[in-house]
């Protein structure tokens, strides 16, 4: 297995260097292009061959299979996974487990691999991230240049669970409070616009008493009794009956958005201008242009926008390990284990090692640089 490694590492330097004599550099983008396409191959074979090894251990271990009661009942079954470096095609033992009774690919758990997926969490991450700016079929064609289905994208979207909190902004309306029942771990939190606004309308007479800032205070200060006390010296002090209707009216408003109100003059929660983050955040991409949603995509797409545009980013973390990944951990420390012991000592990095070369002062190379450095004024 040593030599392998080796072998891979070398030939992936000698196919670099061919590149470069064969002109590559004349068209350095696409040489970088190249590049990156041989280096994701060698990636995947050194997988391949690294997991091949792991798999045929664990098939030789048998103190360790006889520990963790495991009857191997086929070998070499195949499997692929979609990884940032490619399609990666890999070969495990199927196993039957006497302890719970079930059949499972050990393998699967010492690399991590999570049970029935095709695409990693990291190209899951890449596609659902691209999905907030675009359709599903071109965030396919993106990120897997077409490899997976626009309903591959819509699953994974499905999938992605990192949403803490949701602040609902709005001007007090019921019917956008309703989105507390509707969206999941959701509080309201009142638009700070409006609120001033109607603040302005019932303390516009009363400016030398200044009830304006003191109200202000009273909703600082989570004091309920304080700021009501205050609307209702207002409205004692009301000499015409318009204005003691307008400071009833505000006094009701008040009251039926307090913890709205307290949250935003209280909490470190970003201002909202409602209208603009409507058109930009959600009518941008999802009722802008004629297009059919599920209601779950529907949902998750919405949530995504908000995540993305807070400066949130998707990881392949998003994507949760299910509680059969967490309870086969004594798998996963066996891989581990045995990987190290398959990479151990298998690259040689000797020739970094060798003396500090010095070119002869007279040979011609270094004589036509040294007359280039006495004219560089001359082709300056």
């Amino acid at each position: 297995m040593d030599n392998i490694i080796q072998q891979i590492i070398m030939d992936l330097g000698k196919n670099i260097c061919r590149k470069i004599e064969e002109g590559g550099l004349s068209d350095i983008d696409q040489f970088a292009s190249d590049a990156l396409e041989l280096c994701k191959s060698s990636v995947r074979e050194l997988l391949t061959r690294i997991v091949q090894q792991m798999n045929e251990e664990l098939r030789m271990n048998k103190r360790f299979r006889k520990e963790q009661g495991l009857v191997l009942k086929e070998k070499d079954r195949e499997r692929s996974i979609l990884t940032e470096v490619g399609q990666i095609y890999i070969k495990r033992d199927y196993y039957y487990e006497k302890a719970s009774k079930k059949y499972l690919y050990p393998l699967d758990y010492m690399i991590g691999l999570p049970p029935y997926e095709r695409v990693s969490h990291n190209v899951s991450a890449r596609l659902v991230t691209q999905a907030a700016e675009c359709s599903y079929e071109k965030s396919a064609a993106i990120v897997t240049k077409g490899e997976v289905s626009k309903q591959t994208v819509k699953n994974k979207l499905i999938e992605e669970d990192e949403i803490k909190k949701i602040y609902l902004h709005g001007d007090g309306a019921s019917w956008i409070k309703q989105g507390n029942e509707e969206l999941y771990n959701c509080e309201y939190v009142m638009d700070k616009f409006h609120f001033e606004k109607h603040l302005r309308q019932a303390t516009a007479a009363f400016n030398k008493q200044n009830y304006r800032f003191r109200i202000r205070q009273a909703i600082q200060e989570k004091d309920r009794k304080k700021a009501v006390k205050l609307v209702r010296e207002m409205i004692s002090l009301c000499s015409e009956p318009k204005h003691k209707k307008r400071v009833k009216k505000f006094f009701k408003y008040l009251m039926n958005n307090w913890e709205g109100i307290v949250r935003r003059y209280t909490e470190d929660i970003m201002g909202s201008c409602t209208e603009g983050l409507v058109s930009h955040i959600y009518s941008e991409r999802l009722s802008r242009d004629p297009m059919g949603w599920s209601e779950a995509g529907l949902n998750r797409m919405a949530e995504l926008r908000v995540y993305t545009r807070n400066g949130c980013v998707v990881t392949g973390k998003a994507f949760k390990r299910t509680d059969e990944e967490k309870k086969r951990s004594i798998l996963r420390e066996y891989g581990e284990e045995r990987l190290r012991n398959v990479i151990s000592g298998s690259l040689d990095w000797s020739i970094f090692e060798k003396g500090q070369y010095n070119p002869a002062i007279n040979k011609g190379t270094q004589v036509l640089i040294r007359a280039y450095g006495r004219q560089h004024s001359m082709v300056s």
